[in-house]
Order: C-alpha cells, then structure tokens, then sequence
C-alpha cells in the first residue's frame, strides 16, 4: 500500500503541476516586438532566445518515500519530462541544475512533443510583459503532505516561480502570468504518446563510481540484482563489498525485503589508466524509450592512440525502483 500511495501522489501532483502552471522572470534586456495592444491574442515577438528553457514544472513529494517530476518547455519547441520515484525518501544533497538536467534528457531521451513555433512566440510575449514584483497571493486552506508543484518561467537566465499547489496553492497576481498560465493549461492538456523519462541522479538515489581493487571479468558486465544471493555473488566477481556502506545494510537483511521493491543496477567498465576516478563517475542513471542505463554529463575522453594503454577496472552502482513494467531489459 505504501508504495502504491506514492505513485499516487506522483501522478496526482503531475496533474496539479500542469493544471496550476504559469511563470515569469525579471524584466529582461530582450526587445520584443508587440502588437500594440493587450488584446487575448497576446504579443508577437520576433526572436526568440537560442537554446534556452522557456517554462518548468517542478514537482517534488517526500512524505511517503519520494515522487518527483520536472518537465521543461525549450525555446525552440520542445518539450522534455522526467519522472522519478523512490519507496524511501533519499536526499543526498547533490541536485542537478536544470541546465544539466536536460543536458542529460537531450542526450538520452526523446522529447515529448513539439510546440509550434507561433505558440512558443505568444507565449513567450507573455512572459516579456509579466510583472515579476506582482504580488504572490495564496489561498487560505494548505493540505498536509501533498507535495509541491511549482511552475517557473525562465527570461534571460533569470527566473521565479508564478504558481504553486500542493500543499500550498497561490499565484502571482499578474494579468499576463494568468494570460502565460492558460496558454501553458492548453499546450499541457493534450496528452503524449512518448512516457516522461526517469532520470535517477544522487538527488533522487544512491548512485556512484567504485574502482574495483583488481581486474575483474567483464563476461557479466551488465546486471540487475534483485536479490541477497545475486549480491553476493557480484561482491566475489569484483572484489566490491557493498555490506560496508550503510546506504546497503538493508539489501543483506532478509527481514527488511528491501529487494521487494529497489534493485541494484551495476556495469563494469574499463578505462584507460590515465583517468581518474571523477572522469569516468557516471552521474546518472537513465531510463527511456531511447536509452536505458549510466549516464554522463560530461562523457570520459580517450585519447586516440596505436599503442596499447593499461586500464583499470570500474563499477557503475545505482539503487533504481524494482521494475515491473520490463523497462530494464533493454540495459541488459
């Protein structure tokens, strides 16, 4: 049940998100070019800013394990989503910046969909025209561990929230941040036939680079570990024991069925010895349609040469939501 409850939440606050969506930023140096009057039909503007986040939906629920969305508007149209959840609520502290989140989404996923260009300009003459000092107003009733939705609109590298709901619901009291919100309510509410990815990074799991203190095989390189058996085994082929850090205690205690619902992703990698540890960390793990497995921000880089280089010998560990749906098979 308690597992059930956080996908719950998970898929209640996404609608919330998109339901509560609007946004703004400071006035930026952008000349936009407007249509002379504050007509419904908006502003035209005839540029747009290059490769930039326009809107973000950010979505986070730690009150019964973890359940957290982000989905990004791109000035050129499209639209990337990632969607992650945990049955045990794990903050580590080192969180992706958007920048590098879709950074890694771009890279590995597809994007939801496309916006046409018109669409993308009127809403972005909106976001030229908000007041971002407009008063933030608030309703009176706040639910208790609802989670919270946030929707940011990015100008200029600047940005700030113009909506919330969850536990708290409010606005900014701006006439076209209301105009940007129900824009956005129209581009979000028609469904996607491509799934948000999961982008399983040390803000929403345990994920890290271990070297392995001798050469390993690399005939397994590839494993799911689902139970204490198959844990066992992994630590005799690389010489890794798991059991010494306490973000595992609970995979080697049967009684607390933690294999119940997480697993334990692994890849063994080689690398050239001239690369360090931090050059070869991966930094997360990635879960599409288009790719599924460890993913870089920056990927290692090899240098070309005819001369054969000593190597050493590493393992991607990633703590990952038991699957169900067959979404792993593809890694393996």
């Amino acid at each position: 049940m308690k597992h059930k409850k956080t996908i719950a939440l998970a898929l209640i606050g996404s609608v919330l998100m998109f339901l509560f969506c609007c946004g703004c930023t400071d006035k930026p140096g952008i000349t936009g070019k407007t249509d002379g009057s504050d007509a419904d039909n908006g502003v035209s503007v005839e540029g747009l800013p290059d490769d930039e986040i326009l809107v973000s939906f950010i979505s986070k629920n730690g009150s019964w394990g973890y359940a957290g969305s982000h989905t990004y508007i791109l000035a050129d149209g499209s639209v990337y989503s990632s969607s992650e959840q945990q049955h045990e609520a794990y903050f580590p502290g080192e969180v992706l910046t958007d920048e590098e989140r879709i950074k890694l989404l771009k890279e590995y996923s597809e994007p939801l969909t496309k916006i046409d260009k018109d669409t993308v300009s009127k809403l972005y003459g909106y976001m030229l025209k908000i007041d971002p000092d407009a008063e933030f107003k608030y309703e009176d009733i706040e639910v208790c561990d609802a989670g919270t939705d946030l929707t940011y609109v990015h100008v200029n590298g600047k940005s700030f929230s113009i909506s919330e709901s969850g536990e708290r619901t409010g606005k900014l009291d701006d006439r076209y941040a209301k105009k940007a919100s129900d824009l956005l309510r129209k581009i979000m509410s028609g469904g996607f036939k491509t799934k948000p990815a999961s982008i399983y990074s040390r803000n929403e799991s345990y994920i890290e680079t271990v070297q392995c203190p001798n050469k390993v095989s690399t005939s397994k390189a590839k494993r799911i570990i689902t139970n204490l058996d198959e844990l066992i085994e992994f630590g005799k082929d690389t010489g890794i024991d798991l059991k010494s850090k306490k973000e595992f205690e609970a995979f080697y205690d049967p009684d607390y069925g933690k294999f119940d619902y997480t697993v334990i992703a692994v890849e063994i990698v080689s690398y050239p010895e001239y690369l360090d540890l931090k050059s070869v960390t991966a930094d997360a793990f990635a879960v599409s349609g288009k790719y599924v497995g460890f993913a870089y921000l920056n990927k290692p880089v090899i240098d070309v040469s005819d001369e054969p280089v000593p190597e050493k010998y590493y393992v991607h560990i990633a703590q990952i939501p038991k699957d169900v749906t067959g979404a792993y098979d593809s890694f393996l």
